[in-house]
């Protein structure tokens, strides 16, 4: 698996980024993210995290 793209930047006022991993044709790939951060939410669509952090 590789990471195909990434945006994943945040500053003292939170924001939202995400990263891309592997390839969306390849179907047997199942893709999962967890944090036990209090200040950031992850979700998973497809091959897509998005990763939500908030303000402080």
């Amino acid at each position: 698996m590789a990471i195909a793209s990434q945006n994943v930047a945040f500053t003292s006022v939170g924001g939202t980024g995400s990263v891309v991993v592997g390839n969306p044709e390849d179907t047997l790939t199942t893709v999962r993210a967890v944090t036990d951060a209090d200040w950031a939410t992850v979700s998973v669509s497809g091959n897509t995290i998005t990763v939500e952090a908030k303000s402080e």
